[in-house]
């Protein structure tokens, strides 16, 4: 029995060894961890940072964080104008690939009109915020409950910058097109890193490419008739998914996630809702019914829920792909009942 011993030491010490071969790659948002996902499939895990609820665009990080990061062989992120905090994290981070900035990607702009009618209303509701939006503000806000708050102040300043009229809209996920060329630039990237898996990957990403293409036809297919309905969202995330299907909202109701509707803004807001006639009303996960409910009391309008993120999927080759058809099933599924 005692000279069996080292063998079994050295065969229970095997999977460690195999598992350590493995490609480490992490990724900021569950979106892209989606796609890396189908990248990889049959070939490695891949791990995220943001937790499910946590709002890109402001993240105090935990030490496990930066240790996760630091010890990844590539790091997915869409850039600074989404990822604002990793900034200078990324720049030391020889294994960062920022997404925004790679080739055949098709950037957009946030409209100067939409956030026009929305920005100065949002600022009155914002600088006159009682208590009981104060309330509203902390049971909305995504955020881990980390010690490090000191960001917070921040938010609103933030949130201007990176959806102010002009600048850069960072949502890029939500374009299938950008989607696939993303998947593309993975690949050809990773197969480089990892050679020894490259024919598994460049299979994986044909499969992803040839399933986006054939969910894309037949979601242009419904949304074809819809096109001129109205609708309404909370959050200015839905500008490449509404450019690439032809859709176009009526209104944002808030410039970001931080920046939540005072009192004088929900009663603007409520005028607009009405004078819009019977209208859809999308709201995300992140934000109260409480809220919902305020705005859209008594109105003749249809509520439904946007998630860009897509929280609650499954993390699988097949990921963004149910990330895509949910945002369709639920927009199309409310505009098609107007």
């Amino acid at each position: 029995m005692l000279r069996l011993l080292p063998a079994i030491l050295l065969l229970l010490a095997l999977p460690s060894f195999a598992q350590a071969d493995q490609p480490r790659v992490v990724t900021t948002i569950k979106p892209l961890q989606q796609i890396a996902t189908a990248v990889l499939a049959d070939v490695a895990q891949v791990d995220v940072l943001l937790p499910p609820g946590a709002s890109p665009h402001a993240y105090a990080m935990r030490p496990s964080d930066r240790r996760m990061l630091i010890a990844a062989d590539r790091i997915y992120w869409v850039g600074p104008d989404l990822e604002l905090f990793l900034q200078s994290l990324m720049a030391e981070e020889g294994s960062a690939k920022a997404l925004l900035s790679i080739d055949g990607l098709q950037t957009r702009s946030f409209p100067q009109q939409r956030h026009s009618e929305q920005s100065h209303a949002s600022e009155e509701g914002h600088a006159g915020h009682d208590h009981d939006d104060h309330h509203d503000h902390a049971e909305h806000s995504g955020h881990n409950d980390h010690a490090d708050h000191a960001d917070h102040a921040d938010h609103a300043d933030h949130a201007d910058h990176d959806h102010g009229p002009g600048s850069v809209d960072a949502h890029i996920w939500l374009s299938p097109d950008n989607a696939r060329v993303i998947a593309r630039f993975m690949a050809a990237d990773l197969s480089a890193l990892f050679p020894e898996y490259a024919e598994q990957i460049q299979a994986n990403q044909a499969a992803f490419d040839a399933r986006i293409a054939a969910l894309d036809a037949e979601l242009t297919e419904r949304f074809a008739p819809l096109q001129n309905k109205g609708y309404f969202v909370f959050h200015d995330a839905y500008g490449y998914f509404e450019d690439h299907y032809g859709l176009q909202a009526r209104g944002v109701f808030s410039v970001s996630h931080e920046v939540q509707p005072g009192a004088r803004q929900i009663n603007l807001l409520r005028e607009q809702l009405r004078s819009s006639g019977r209208v859809c009303v999308f709201t995300e996960p992140q934000f109260t019914p409480r809220l919902v409910q305020s705005l859209t009391r008594d109105l003749p309008v249809e509520q439904g829920e946007l998630d860009p993120l897509g929280v609650d999927l499954a993390v699988d080759a097949e990921g963004y792909a149910a990330l895509l058809q949910q945002l369709a099933d639920n927009l199309a599924g409310c505009l098609e009942q107007l």
